[in-house]
């Protein structure tokens, strides 16, 4: 079975969806900065890469409003 994202989803014996911590699920989060991925699991919010560096993923990946601060 498949979610709307077009994800996979593990059903137990009586068919129902079997949970999962979000821990557990690859987050989709990279780093504009240097392509590092996201550490934390899937989520929404700040993001941090295995260095610890922190980041926010403001919905526009290509242009995120902290690549360019106002002065």
């Amino acid at each position: 079975m498949s979610d709307e994202a077009g994800r996979t989803v593990e059903l137990d014996a009586k068919g129902w969806p079997l949970l999962r911590s979000a821990q557990d699920i690859a987050c989709y989060g990279k780093n504009p900065r240097n392509d590092s991925p996201c550490v934390l699991g899937e989520h929404r919010g700040k993001h941090r890469n295995a260095a610890g560096v922190e980041w926010l993923d403001d919905g526009d990946l290509a242009h995120p409003d902290w690549l360019n601060p106002e002065p």
